[in-house]
């Protein structure tokens, strides 16, 4: 196909359609995997342009399409949050199928399923517990107040910290405003300045030292199935989540970035 001129008159007719595929000239592509998953680490940059990841599965293990008694073949709240912490919490979208049946109703059991995970989702982003803490960072780009280190915690998807230029491997210490049991550690950079950071480490403080929650991920690592506890630190791009081996809790971390390919802006 001559995606090239497919690609030109889309622009022209519809500018702001998203494109999927087209030989590399679109604007998202796939993941790898019809099981939701994408690689780890995930960079979207390719060259000068931006190309979003997406994970694509069904609800039910009987496939896409709807199949008669398929009730028992839906997958579980858990599975789906897997599902999702290995798409969307790797920097990429996820595309969820649901099959109608022949009269256009979807299966109650399909449906209870997905309305359950999304009572788990919504309890796992509920709280942010860094949310308003007064954040120290090793350093802050020309010491001026728009790259603070409290744009972290402000709740503000726009604002970012950031360092000098030339600066790769900053930190940043968070005392949180009170103790906190958790489980899992979000993080963005700011993708209008690209995607730069390669590794990062975070910490806790607990029973008087820091103690290393996500370690840093070392080139030519990565992940590419169901493996999320206890994940390491690679790339972060759009956003990361990575699911801890087990609950910590702490009044304090740290967040250390080890390797980027231009100053971080997180």
């Amino acid at each position: 196909y001559n995606y090239k001129q497919v690609v030109r008159n889309i622009r022209k007719l519809q500018p702001d359609c998203i494109i999927w595929g087209a030989a590399g000239r679109g604007d998202v592509t796939w993941g790898g995997s019809e099981k939701g998953f994408v690689k780890y680490p995930l960079w979207n940059t390719q060259g000068n342009r931006w190309i979003s990841l997406e994970g694509d599965t069904p609800i039910n293990h009987r496939g896409w399409f709807w199949h008669p008694g398929q009730g028992s073949h839906v997958k579980t709240p858990a599975h789906l949050m897997e599902v999702y912490l290995s798409s969307v919490g790797r920097g990429a979208n996820l595309i969820l199928n649901l099959a109608p049946d022949r009269n256009g109703r979807l299966d109650p059991a399909d449906v209870a399923s997905l309305e359950a995970f999304g009572r788990m989702r919504s309890k796992l982003l509920r709280t942010d517990h860094a949310r308003g803490a007064q954040a120290r960072a090793s350093e802050v780009r020309g010491n001026d107040s728009r790259f603070a280190a409290s744009n972290l915690t402000d709740g503000d998807i726009e604002s970012y910290w950031c360092p000098n230029d030339g600066t790769t491997t900053p930190s940043v210490e968070i005392p949180l405003p009170a103790p906190a049991t958790f489980d899992v550690i979000r993080l963005r950079e700011q993708i209008r300045l690209g995607q730069r950071v390669e590794a990062f480490r975070v910490e806790a403080w607990v029973n008087g030292q820091w103690q290393t929650i996500v370690a840093p991920g070392q080139p030519n690592e990565g992940e590419t199935r169901f493996d999320l506890r206890g994940g390491r630190g690679h790339t972060i791009g759009n956003q990361v989540m990575r699911w801890l081996s087990a609950p910590v809790t702490t009044d304090r971390v740290r967040l250390t970035i080890t390797r980027s390919r231009a100053c971080p802006c997180i």
